[in-house]
C-alpha cells in the first residue's frame, strides 16, 4: 500500500545532516533514492521534486530518480488517492469532540434525574434539544465543532469509534 512520503517511517540514512533536521534532507537526492529503492511507486509532491533540482542542478542526476521523473511524466506513477492523513488537527478535533460530550452526557444525566429533560421554553424548539441524552450530548457537541458531519458520527468519536 502506497502512502504520502510524509507519512512514510524514516530509512536508515535519513538522519539529519545539517542544523535544520531531517525533514530537510528531502532536498537531497540520496533521500529520493533511498526511498525508491523500497517502493518505486511511492508519490513525491512536485515542490519536493523541484526542491531537489534546483539545490543540486549542477550535479548529475541519479539513475533511479531520473527513472522515477521519467515514470511519473508519463503518468505510470500512481497518485495517492482520497483524503490525506488528518495529523495532530483531527486528533485534537477528536480529543475535544470526547471531552465536550462526555461532560454535556454528564450534565444531561445528572439533570434528568433532578428536573427531567422537558428543557426551558427557548430551548424545547432546538434541534439539538430532541432525543435520549445521548442523543442530545451529540447534537449539542456536533453544534460546537462538527458542523461537516452528523451527530450519529460525533457519537461514534466520542465513544471511541
Amino acid at each position: 500500500m502506497r502512502t504520502d512520503h510524509r507519512d512514510a517511517e524514516p530509512l536508515p540514512g535519513d538522519e539529519a545532516k545539517g542544523p535544520f533536521g531531517s525533514r530537510f534532507n528531502r532536498r537531497y537526492y540520496g533521500w529520493f533514492v533511498r526511498r525508491l529503492k523500497t517502493d518505486a511507486d511511492e508519490w513525491f509532491s512536485s515542490e519536493d521534486i523541484l526542491q531537489a533540482l534546483e539545490a543540486y542542478s549542477r550535479e548529475r542526476i541519479p539513475e533511479e530518480f531520473s527513472t522515477y521523473l521519467k515514470r511519473r511524466l508519463d503518468r505510470e506513477v500512481p497518485k495517492p488517492r482520497g483524503r490525506k492523513p488528518g495529523g495532530s488537527v483531527d486528533e485534537l478535533r477528536c480529543l475535544l469532540i470526547r471531552l465536550h460530550y462526555r461532560r454535556n452526557l454528564d450534565w444531561l444525566e445528572a439533570r434528568g434525574k433532578s428536573s427531567g429533560l422537558e428543557g426551558w421554553s427557548l430551548i424545547r424548539d432546538a434541534d439539538w434539544w430532541r432525543g435520549p441524552p445521548s442523543e442530545r450530548a451529540a447534537r449539542m457537541v456536533k453544534v460546537l465543532f462538527a458542523r461537516s458531519i452528523t451527530w450519529q458520527r460525533v457519537r461514534q468519536i466520542a465513544l471511541g469509534d
